[in-house]
């Protein structure tokens, strides 16, 4: 499971200049990286069986520590009011990343696919 290099935007419609988002941004990135183990763990909990069931073309099924070991975080995307994260699940939804979306408070709201 993976906190590597990562791409990071920060929404610019936010207020003020450039350096002040990035600094209003910090405690977020911060939560989110010291975090992703929990956050990895909700993804575990919300798609293994999704993808046990649905996607599993052939083998045997996942266990719940093989498939968070393929979660590498690819991108992290800012907002004033949510912070969205990006998750490679090493090829096991395809092409599909997953998409895990936190409220500004840093809570997780939503986990699902992106195309």
């Amino acid at each position: 499971m993976g906190l590597r290099r990562y791409e990071l935007t920060i929404d610019r419609s936010t207020e003020g200049a450039p350096g002040a988002q990035v600094r209003a941004a910090r405690p977020r990135v911060s939560g989110f990286e010291q975090g992703f183990v929990h956050i990895v763990e909700a993804i575990a909990s919300e798609m293994l069986e999704l993808y046990n069931t649905t996607w599993r073309v052939r083998g045997r099924e996942l266990s719940r520590a093989r498939f968070a070991k393929r979660l590498r975080l690819e991108a992290a995307h800012i907002t004033s009011n949510r912070t969205t994260l990006y998750v490679n699940a090493g090829g096991l939804f395809t092409d599909h990343a997953i998409e895990v979306r936190l409220g500004a408070d840093g809570t997780i709201r939503e986990i699902l696919l992106a195309g």
